[in-house]
C-alpha cells in the first residue's frame, strides 16, 4: 500500500477524481487513527511494565529488609 492511494481505487479510469480523493484522504485518516491508538497502547504497555517493575523492586526491598533480616536475626539467635 501506497501512502494517499486507496488501492482498490488505483487505476479505475470510471472512479470519479473527487470520489477518489475522499477515498484517499478518509483512507489515510482512518489508517492515522490506527496508528495513533497502537502508539497510546504501546506508551499504557510501557507505564504497566516500569509500574510493575517498581512495585516488584519495592515488594523485594521490603521483604529482605525487614521480613528476611528478622528470619536472619531469628536463626542466629538459635544457633
Amino acid at each position: 500500500m501506497k501512502n494517499g492511494t486507496y488501492e482498490p481505487l488505483k487505476g479505475r479510469p470510471r472512479t470519479h477524481n473527487l470520489a477518489r480523493a475522499l477515498a484517499n484522504t478518509a483512507f489515510d485518516a482512518h489508517i492515522a487513527e490506527h496508528a495513533s491508538l497502537l502508539e497510546r497502547f504501546d506508551d499504557m504497555v510501557r507505564a504497566l511494565i516500569d509500574h510493575v517493575c517498581e512495585s516488584l523492586k519495592v515488594w523485594f526491598v521490603d521483604h529482605v529488609i525487614k521480613q528476611d533480616a528478622q528470619m536472619r536475626t531469628i536463626f542466629q539467635a538459635l544457633r
